[in-house]
């Protein structure tokens, strides 16, 4: 009988290599394969690892050890494991480097950790078998998608590492998953969509639909607490992240992220992050370590680790000055463009010029007293002059003491930003005072230039006040003037007219005396014709 022992045994699992595993220890010196005594007092093989065996066949002898619960067989080619399903005792399973292009459903209910990295599997295999796993890891496969992936009740940790994903589309319904491994793979690549060929009838089929977004597919996943998302090249932006809200602790070491503003979109996809990881990164480009943590800060004021180092009271601090002084430096540049902009308004109106570029009334049609009395209108003329000229000295005073005031107000600004420059930083009480003491400042500037510009608004509205009543006062003057015209004028045409009645009667005169000549009167009735013509206004007899 003891000869025919070994022969029930698989070709390739003897007596001698299951003797070679028991002699096998792990790096802390405990027994890889282990024979412990059962719950019913006997004992039986419980942790069993036949990883590199070469081992080809299952084989029966295996099946029947019905108390594993350890089972490696790391780096055989068994190209068919389906016996594995009767060993239902079974919580840990490792079948990594085993040339695995699929996994056969196997009702292993306690198995609680499964690693099949190092295969050669293309989609994500189905875990519904498995209805009390925790730990699946798939590293080093070859799966593009996990659209048809279905989901786990009861994974916590997930391991997809040099896998071939260029998105997150698929990660649902896993309500207990906590760690989300993602690196070395390609998220964020954008494929080329091809355009359909037509068949051979000519007709050309629908176009396929574009891929979703590379961040967006995350749903059901609420307990998400870590997601790494390192050395994956082609990822360059954060924009349309979906379902990590919870997420705490994020690695993009070894990504595109060209800028450290990038990072800022974090805050409105995961308000919660408390731990960020950015070696390696574009943005990183040639800023120390220190320098890198405080832009960082100024982006992600609430982490609480860098690079996987805690972030100190003291580094904090000097985030919190630098936050200060940017901001300071923005609010500043802004008031100044305010400011700007305010004056480019009253420039742009150009009080002065309204008042050279009034029409002067035309002279009223005349002779040359009417011209006399227009010289007489100079001095309201000038009267009109004089005071737009006081309403541009006025102007040219008040943009004086505009920009003064700004002048001083902006030396004050930037000695309080030097002075948050040269903050003792290890010093809480007195930064915060001297950031007090910049904020009023600041506060100081900016009711200096909103004062500033009330101040321009209503000395441009009294200079209309103003340049309205030196109008008004012009216009009574022209309409005296032109009155006493309009006089002078009706004067003038009622002498025209006198001269005129006077003109026609010497010529009736002149007409009637050549008449009575023509006549032959004698020299008595002549005599008494002309006297008759010169009362009428005709030429005078000549006396001798």
């Amino acid at each position: 009988m003891g000869d025919e022992e070994p022969e029930e045994l698989p070709p390739t699992f003897t007596a001698e290599l299951l003797q070679q595993c028991l002699q096998e220890r792990d790096e802390a010196g405990r027994m890889k394969t282990r024979i412990e005594r059962t719950a019913k007092g006997t004992y039986a093989l419980t942790h069993l690892d036949a990883s590199a065996k070469e081992i080809t066949v299952l084989g029966e002898a295996i099946e029947s050890y019905q108390f594993l619960t350890n089972l490696s067989l790391a780096g055989n080619k068994i190209p068919d494991i389906s016996g594995l399903g009767n060993l239902k005792s079974l919580h840990s399973l490792n079948l990594s480097d085993m040339d695995l292009a699929a996994l056969p459903e196997l009702d292993l209910p306690w198995c609680q950790y499964l690693d099949l990295q190092t295969n050669a599997l293309t989609k994500p295999p189905s875990l519904q078998c498995f209805s009390m796993l925790v730990h699946v890891v798939l590293d080093g496969n070859k799966i593009e998608s996990m659209t048809e992936f279905q989901g786990h009740p009861t994974v916590q940790i997930l391991s997809l590492r040099e896998n071939q994903l260029a998105n997150l589309e698929g990660f649902r319904d896993m309500p207990e998953l906590t760690r989300l491994v993602l690196s070395k793979n390609s998220i964020g690549l954008i494929p080329d969509v091809e355009e359909p060929e037509p068949d051979e009838e000519g007709n050309v089929p629908p176009p396929k639909p574009p891929p979703p977004p590379p961040l967006m597919g995350i749903t059901g996943c609420p307990k998400l607490e870590l997601l790494d998302l390192s050395a994956n090249e082609p990822l360059k932006v954060l924009d349309e992240f979906e379902g990590v809200e919870s997420v705490t602790e994020l690695n993009l070491a070894g990504a595109s992220i060209e800028t450290v503003k990038e990072l800022g979109k974090l805050t409105q996809w995961m308000p919660n992050l408390l731990s960020i990881s950015i070696q390696d990164t574009a943005c990183v480009g040639d800023l120390e370590e220190d320098d890198l943590r405080l832009e960082v800060l100024l982006v992600l004021p609430d982490i609480h680790k860098f690079n996987g180092e805690k972030v100190t009271s003291s580094q904090r601090r000097k985030g919190r000055a630098l936050a200060a002084q940017r901001d300071l430096e923005s609010r500043q540049k802004s008031a100044r463009e305010r400011l700007t902009a305010a004056s480019d308004r009253v420039a742009a109106l150009n009080v002065p010029a309204v008042v050279e570029e009034e029409e002067e009334p035309a002279p009223a049609e005349g002779g040359g007293e009417g011209e006399e009395d227009g010289e007489a209108a100079d001095p309201e003329a000038a009267a009109a002059a004089a005071a737009a000229a006081k309403l541009e000295e006025k102007q040219a005073a008040a943009e004086a003491q505009r920009w003064s005031d700004l002048e001083t107000a902006t030396l004050e600004l930037d000695a309080a930003i030097a002075h948050c420059k040269s903050l003792d930083l290890d010093k809480e009480e007195e930064d915060n005072e001297a950031l007090e003491g910049a904020r009023t400042v600041l506060d100081r500037y900016e009711r200096i230039v909103k004062l500033t510009k009330v101040h321009a608004l209503r000395h441009l509205e009294g200079l209309k006040e103003e340049l309205d009543s030196i109008k008004a006062v012009e216009g009574a003057a022209w309409s005296e003037c032109e009155q006493k015209q309009i006089e002078d004028s009706t004067a003038l045409l009622e002498k025209l007219e006198a001269e005129k009645a006077a003109e026609e009667a010497r010529v009736a005169g002149e007409e009637a005396l050549a008449k009575l000549l023509e006549e032959g009167l004698g020299e008595e009735e002549l005599v008494a014709g002309g006297e008759a013509a010169v009362a009428a206004g005709g030429p005078k007899a000549p006396q001798d």
